[in-house]
């Protein structure tokens, strides 16, 4: 038997098959369209305390640089089960010369 005569003799498989192609096109499109989240490039996070908490500020900032009277330097922060749980993955900061260079030396960079 054939498939054009299974479908003659039995609608229903057709108008099934249909909604499935057509559940299937939508779901396809809403993931193809679907709004991404965007991160925040204006801000980066940082820490005083070798990376046990952190904090976010501009990341015009250049570390390190005083922060309540410590020494704060880029902190990278990793997220796991869904965002539950969070680390600080590594530190970072510039070299005195690179800093020189990158601002003026009191923790913002320079203005063009």
């Amino acid at each position: 038997m054939d498939i054009r005569r299974s479908l003659q003799q039995k609608p229903i498989f057709g108008v099934a098959i249909a909604i499935f192609l057509v559940l299937m096109a939508s779901a396809i499109l809403a993931r193809q369209y679907w709004p991404q989240k965007k991160a925040n490039l204006s801000e980066a996070y940082f820490t005083d305390d070798d990376g046990n908490t952190w904090f976010n500020d501009s990341a015009f900032l250049v570390p390190p640089f005083d922060h309540n009277g410590r020494t704060a330097v880029f902190a990278e922060i990793y997220t796991y089960d869904n965002g539950a749980k969070k680390f600080c993955a590594y530190e970072a900061k510039y070299t005195p010369k690179a800093k020189k260079t990158a601002g003026s030396g009191t923790g913002r960079c320079a203005e063009e």
